[in-house]
């Protein structure tokens, strides 16, 4: 017996071989005076604290339902809960008993699962009132992650049991402030081994806790046990938009490991082959039957038809709209997963499944403006903007086009704007690109008055992108239509500047200084000197100048920079947000000689100062990749007279390693040849990576 062991343990005699099972080495711990001491302040602090609410306290039963446990039960599970702890932060690699308390030779016994399962028989009959604990539910928790499959079976039958005696138990447990955490535990590890867990105890689980699914939709712990619920039994571990994308990650109980699928609604059958045979038939039929029984929260008795008011209301709600959104993603996956099923059975539930979402999506787009404006249906709104079908995604457009839409009001608000955005992000449909198009180019005053210029900056980020141009032109539309749009935004962007440019300034200025108008953004940002106006430049004026780059008319850009004085240059280049957009027309216009000739004449002069800053170093960086030899050896020449300028800076001795100055004093013409060397070298990389298809 370690230190550790026995230091828990009474004065009593000891077993005949110095050893004691894993389990009794907490049998005959006593609670220390300060610990018993403190107990009732405890237990007063924890019962009297703010921020339990008025619902949650109805299912937060301390005084008569915890009693159960003694105090010898108490400090027993206190012990063990240390321990089971360590051994879930060790994980799964090594999930043997420590060696405080295991036998180093012939006590296998002990060992992974066995042991804590040992530890639920000691423990029978009291998961209810340890579930409720604020303290010990831990321990629950830390069962469930080590025993897996043997964990999940005991504590649902467990559940099962006390439920045939009080129906309303697992309800009680969703909606309890702790407890609920141990429920959602349980479907967490469902996730990763529904293959291996009883189809029928499942269903009967699910089908028992929501026996009266309406209770549980006030109540926010009992709607994130909803949501685990449905995610969990179709295998999705998380979902969030990234990159304008809905990415989904999930499990594959085959290969046991997780994937990423992006989910595209107009490519689903590509979606869906990830998803073949991904759930079983009885899996699925679990599935169904809990989005059923969800769905009926949602649904007229008598009718069998969504109720409008219900699911307004509920969209308004923080457990509403949790469960609304996973309700959403189930469905969808759902669709996905039985994509691949042939039966005559199969595709009926998945007819009346898609019949069923479509409905309730299609109340959602009535509502589109009201719940939009909303904290918690602003979210739901994304979402289903995400995983809406083109008839209802097309319904949304409609309703934003209708002469009722107050778009000003619309775009006053944060959480209208971020629907907005998404409604930008997931349009694959040409004709429906060319309206959301006219729409921001419209409102152009109101998004500058309210200062959402995300909605802009994600369009023409949108329109920028070749990616998306080819998906959404292959599919539905052409380049042409594609080519209005980007005319169509710079056009209005050219207007609305020229009407509403800093005071003044005349059109000749207007015309010329149009980047430092556009990287400012804001009339706020705007001042009567040029000069003070470029040190005002903002990050989504930078993002759309960088957008606006790649149009293929953006020669109103570029001339713009070329116009710029050698002062308003080097301020551009050393401002944090306009570096970026310098650094991103000089890509684009690489190779175009003429473009660097004038551009470069504007910095001759100070191109040693603009080496020897953080943003203007980066600048001449970006510069030196783009240009040819001979603009390269100006460059340089440019450089030898500050040569111990350079050196005494850090940012200056970067450049000057970079373009290796001394050589070039000592040599010319090794100079050169190394520098083709390098043009070389360079050039067959980047052949090797697109080869490999790594750029």
């Amino acid at each position: 017996m370690t230190k550790r062991a026995s230091k828990g343990q009474s004065s009593g005699p000891e077993v005949d071989d110095g050893r004691k099972r894993s389990v009794s080495k907490y049998d005959n711990l006593e609670p220390p005076e300060e610990a018993s001491a403190g107990k009732k302040r405890r237990m007063k602090a924890e019962h009297s604290a703010d921020f339990v609410s008025t619902t949650v306290a109805v299912y937060d039963q301390p005084a008569e339902e915890l009693a159960i446990l003694t105090d010898d039960e108490r400090l027993y599970l206190r012990a063990i809960k240390v321990d089971l702890e360590e051994a879930v932060n060790r994980g799964p690699v090594d999930d043997k008993v420590s060696e405080e308390v295991a036998d180093d030779d012939d006590d296998d016994d002990d060992d992974g699962p066995s042991r804590y399962g040992a530890i639920f028989q000691h423990i029978k009959g009291q998961e209810v009132a340890i579930a409720k604990d604020k303290e010990l539910s831990f321990v629950l928790e830390y069962l469930l992650k080590l025993t897996g499959v043997e964990g999940i079976h005991s504590l649902v039958s467990t559940f099962m049991d006390e439920s045939e005696k009080d129906a309303n138990l697992l309800q009680n447990l969703a909606c309890h402030s702790c407890a609920s955490h141990i429920v959602e535990c349980i479907f967490e590890c469902l996730a990763r081994n529904t293959a291996k867990v009883d189809d029928k105890l499942l269903r009967s689980f699910v089908t028992r806790l929501l026996l009266q699914p309406q209770i549980l939709t006030d109540n926010v712990y009992a709607a994130h046990v909803i949501e685990k619920m449905l995610l969990r039994i179709c295998r999705v571990l998380h979902y969030e938009f990234k990159n304008s994308q809905l990415s989904i990650t999930l499990y594959d109980s085959k290969s046991s490991s997780e994937f990423v699928l992006t989910y595209n609604k107009d490519d689903s059958a590509k979606s869906s082959g990830l998803q073949n045979d991904m759930l079983s038939k009885s899996e699925r039929r679990n599935l169904n039957a809990a989005i059923s029984a969800v769905e009926r929260i949602f649904l007229d008795e008598s009718t069998g038809a969504v109720k409008t008011e219900s699911v307004v209301s509920g969209c308004k709600s923080a457990s509403g709209s949790v469960i609304l959104q996973s309700l959403l993603v189930a469905s969808r996956m759902y669709e996905l997963i039985c994509s691949g099923t042939t039966s005559e059975v199969a595709e009926g539930k998945k007819r009346k499944r898609k019949i069923a979402a479509d409905m309730l999506m299609e109340i959602l787009a009535d509502k589109y403006e009201e719940l939009s404006l909303d904290r918690y249906g602003s979210r739901l709104m994304e979402l289903t903007v995400a995983v809406s079908s083109p008839t209802v995604f097309g319904k949304i457009l409609n309703t934003m086009s209708n002469s009722d839409f107050q778009m000003t009001n619309f775009l006053s608000y944060p959480n209208s704007n971020h629907v907005f955005i998404r409604v930008i992000e997931f349009c694959t449909d040409m004709s429906l690109l060319l309206l959301l198009t006219n729409m921001v180019c419209s409102n152009l005053s109101t998004l500058s008055q309210s200062g959402h210029w995300m909605v802009l900056v994600r369009l023409v980020q949108k329109l920028a992108d070749e990616g998306q141009k080819k998906a959404v032109c292959g599919r539905h539309g052409s380049a042409t239509e594609w080519n209005q749009c980007q005319k169509s935004v710079l056009t209005a962007l050219k207007n609305f500047y020229g009407q509403h440019g800093p005071n003044g300034w005349n059109d000749d200025q207007k015309r010329d200084y149009f980047v430092i108008m556009l990287g400012a953004l804001q009339p706020k940002n705007f001042r009567k000197d040029p000069q003070e106006t470029v040190h005002n430049l903002c990050m989504p004026g930078s993002q759309i100048l960088q957008a606006l780059c790649h149009f293929k008319e953006a020669g109103s850009v570029t001339n713009s920079f070329l116009k710029l004085n050698t002062a308003l240059l080097v301020g551009f280049c050393s401002n944090n947000f306009g570096s970026f957009a310098v650094e991103k027309v000089l890509q684009a216009q690489k190779g175009n000689n003429n473009f660097y000739r004038t551009f470069l004449r504007n910095l001759k002069d100070v191109v040693a100062d603009l080496a020897c800053t953080k943003t203007g170093s980066r600048i001449f960086d970006s510069i030196w990749k783009s240009v040819d030899p001979q603009h390269r050896q100006e460059l340089v020449e440019k450089l030898v007279p500050s040569e111990e300028k350079l050196r005494t800076n850090e940012f200056g001795r970067f450049i000057m390693n970079k373009i290796n100055l001394p050589m070039y004093r000592r040599s010319l013409d090794g100079w050169k040849r190394q520098q083709a060397t390098y043009d070389k070298q360079r050039d067959d990389l980047k052949a090797i990576l697109r080869m490999t298809r790594k750029i």
